[in-house]
């Protein structure tokens, strides 16, 4: 496979990692926003310092912040594709 094709392959790889973290970031913060609306309706959110809103707390919140950290991952993963596809492109010159 020659050098050209292989960075132009990590490109569109990075794109579409690009594409698909945003979607899935947007798609899950909806899905989030859906279930505290639903929450926030049925009440659940004024029980005042319960044994339930301690749990929540202390449980759900950092969930959902260890999701949307692999959420924002997706992106990273595809810009590391393409610069590790670069600088290998830039060795294989180098040591030609």
């Amino acid at each position: 496979m020659s050098t050209v094709s292989s960075i132009w392959s990590a490109f569109i790889v990075m794109i579409i990692c690009g594409v698909a973290g945003v979607i899935a970031a947007f798609a899950f913060g909806l899905s989030v926003d859906e279930i505290h609306m639903s929450f926030l309706d049925a009440n659940l959110y004024n029980l005042e310092n319960t044994d339930w809103d301690n749990g929540y707390s202390s449980t759900v919140e950092p969930m959902m912040g260890i999701l949307y950290i692999f959420l924002y991952c997706i992106p990273l993963f595809g810009v590391a594709v393409f610069l590790l596809s670069v600088f290998k492109d830039r060795l294989k010159r180098i040591f030609r």
